[in-house]
């Protein structure tokens, strides 16, 4: 160590003479009271690395150094002067320490898992351990580490301008640099966390190093206050190594240390000892990503090994290719894999519980959605494909009632109106069709793959919802399309162009709508389709809230009462879009057979639904969304202009 003197030369003290012994019998250990500092004990080498250690030295000869001239200059060259090193040098010679001792290396990117607080290696001194022991400055120096420190040290965090640093007793620091350590103020368990910035303490002056390629500088050595016979254990092995295969296999994993208990998962999460234990060879039938980790007493974990497994499998076929067809047809699946047992349903690829193991072939005159799957010597492979078939009489098959024209009072002023429902105006409705019931998600998605749209979730006999008004455009031209009728609607980049003369599927103005909620010439003036008791014929809030369990979407159709007209669900379950653009106020003036607005920004929907209060499921209440707009609350019902 030095001391500046008055001819600002070094001077050595001889107290600091480092023999040939092990650095370990040269570092003490250090506890730490942790009431006052939230840092765990660690050791520290009572003197900084001299140059015998690490032959690095440079800079020296730039020093007029005052040694006892009855010694050789070489020999307290080496073992007197500390070592002047860049930080990098300083790094590399600690794992070269601490793998001569065989110690998990500090410095390295070994198991990202493992706190550096955990390693037993050896690294340099972290400024929150500095700051500790500077509290030290004023106690005894022939027993240093052996007393608590005066000053409290309760804020760590560590600022990037420099901060002042006294001396700590016999350590007489003047050159020296660490490693940051930052510990949060409000932890209470002494985990520490270290980053790569090092610290420079110079002239009793903490700084950041801003330059770690600075080799001018001394350090120390120090250590985690944890046991050197903490191994690290060795790599697990996966196999088979092969990543790619066309059909089942059972992995193994095996480890050198016998008695390690091994742990994996398949859902790509890191491995633990709350994942499953590996206890035997276990089947992989799918693409899936294999992770796991070995623990075993006083022993680091291994890193992580992972394996990643493909399957690539061919799958099912079909004798008739999906299409639309007019007379019934007999299918038939078949796999080109000898062991192969084929399964399939008719509601979705989530529904495997619903799956029914193909065995003969199956004769269909209906439009069906098959979703076929495959297990190989009894192991699902996760292959999955959709077949769809459809056939023109049950397309037109559409479960519709006529609707008699008439007249009828539009809007509404009773208590619970809105502004918009107003002024109530006297309109004229010619006679249409309308469906029963709201589009299910059956018959959404039957139409709707024919042309390459995904399927939407839930129950078959669902009302389908998460549909947007353009896309309940293009279902009524598809289904239209598919049935041989004339299409209603054009769309074009400027807009959708309604042809009221053509005789295929569409949505309804909401005049149709509201006449046809009220019961139409049968109507009895109901506030709600169908009564005036909302319980009998709305799947609404309140039905919802009294279910013990459900999801959060409507219910199936045709659950509740019916109106005049036989019509379900037009009150609650789900809002059904209209055709018209809306507006605020109705135009009186525009009473016969109305289609709203020629132009805006939103379409009109109606009818409330599962989670609406008991107002909004009134015939005559009004609601809006831009075309593409959808949430689970919105679905449709289609109309059709009556046969003249």
């Amino acid at each position: 160590m030095f001391t500046k003197n008055s001819s600002n030369s070094l001077t050595l003290r001889r107290k600091f003479f480092i023999n040939e012994t092990k650095i370990d019998n040269e570092m003490v250990l250090v506890k730490v009271d942790k009431n006052i500092a939230k840092i765990n004990d660690f050791y520290i080498s009572k003197y900084k690395v001299p140059v015998k250690e690490t032959n690095l030295a440079r800079h020296y000869k730039n020093l007029s150094l005052i040694i006892d001239d009855s010694k050789p200059d070489k020999y307290y060259y080496k073992n007197f002067l500390p070592s002047l090193c860049s930080y990098n040098e300083a790094c590399n010679y600690l794992n070269q320490l601490s793998t001569k001792e065989n110690l998990v290396l500090f410095y390295d990117n070994f198991s990202k898992n493992i706190k550096k607080s955990d390693l037993n290696g050896y690294r340099l001194p972290s400024n929150a351990e500095y700051e500790y022991l500077e509290a030290l400055e004023n106690k005894s120096q022939s027993s240093i580490f052996e007393y608590f420190p005066r000053k409290y040290i309760t804020d760590t965090s560590y600022p990037q301008q420099a901060v002042n640093v006294s001396q700590a007793g016999l350590l007489g620091i003047h050159e020296l640099f660490t490693n940051s350590l930052e510990i949060h103020s409000k932890s209470e368990d002494s985990d520490s966390k270290y980053n790569s910035e090092p610290y420079l303490l110079l002239d009793n002056t903490l700084y950041q190093l801003r330059n770690i390629n600075n080799s001018n500088l001394a350090f120390r050595v120090a250590r985690n206050n944890v046991s050197k016979d903490i191994k690290i254990m060795d790599n697990l092995n996966i196999k088979p190594s092969k990543e790619q295969h066309n059909k089942a296999i059972k992995v193994s994993i095996s480890s050198k240390d016998k008695d390690a208990d091994i742990y994996y998962t398949l859902n790509k999460s890191e491995p633990t000892k709350y994942s499953t234990k590996y206890t035997e060879p276990f089947p992989i039938y799918k693409s899936s990503t294999v992770k796991a980790k070995a623990f075993k007493d006083n022993c680091y974990p291994n890193d992580t090994c992972t394996k990643f497994y493909r399957f690539s499998y061919k799958a099912p076929e079909a004798n008739i290719e999906p299409g639309i067809y007019d007379k019934p047809i007999k299918l038939e699946f078949s796999s080109v894999y000898d062991n192969a047992e084929i399964y399939y349903n008719t509601s979705s690829f989530r529904n495997n519980s619903r799956n029914r193991k193909y065995t003969s072939p199956i004769e269909i005159s209906k439009n069906t959605n098959f979703y076929v799957t495959f297990t190989l010597d009894g192991y699902p492979t996760g292959v999955n494909t959709k077949f769809t078939y459809l056939f023109k009489d049950d397309i037109r098959n559409d479960n519709m009632v006529k609707v008699e024209g008439g007249f009828f009072l539009m809007g509404s002023e009773d208590i619970d109106s809105e502004s918009d429902e107003q002024p109530v105006h006297r309109v004229m409705v010619n006679s249409f069709m309308i469906c029963r019931h709201e589009v299910t998600v059956n018959e959404y998605n039957n139409i709707m793959a024919y042309y390459g749209f995904k399927d939407k979730s839930g129950s078959p006999m669902l009302a389908v919802c998460d549909v947007s008004w353009l896309n309940a455009i293009k279902f009524c031209n598809y289904k239209s399309q598919l049935a041989g009728y004339d299409q209603v609607y054009k769309i074009t980049d400027n807009g959708v162009i309604f042809n009221k003369e053509a005789n295929g599927y569409r949505l309804p103005p909401e005049a149709e709508w509201e006449y046809a909620a009220r019961g139409g010439k049968k109507s009895k003036e109901y506030i709600y389709a169908g009564s005036n008791n909302i319980y009998s014929v709305a799947f609404y809030k309140y039905q919802l809230s009294r279910k013990t369990s459900f999801n959060y979407c409507p219910t199936i159709i045709m659950k509740y009462k019916p109106n005049e007209l036989g019509l379900y669900d037009m009150s609650g379950n789900a809002y059904e879009w209209c055709y018209d653009f809306y507006s605020d106020k109705y135009n009186p003036s525009d009473n016969d057979n109305p289609s709203g607005p020629k132009s805006g920004k939103y379409h009109v929907s109606r009818g409330g639904c599962y989670f609406s209060k008991a107002k909004f499921c009134r015939v005559a209440n009004r609601n809006d969304g831009s075309p593409s707009y959808k949430n689970l609350s919105i679905g449709f019902r289609l109309v059709r202009n009556a046969e003249k």
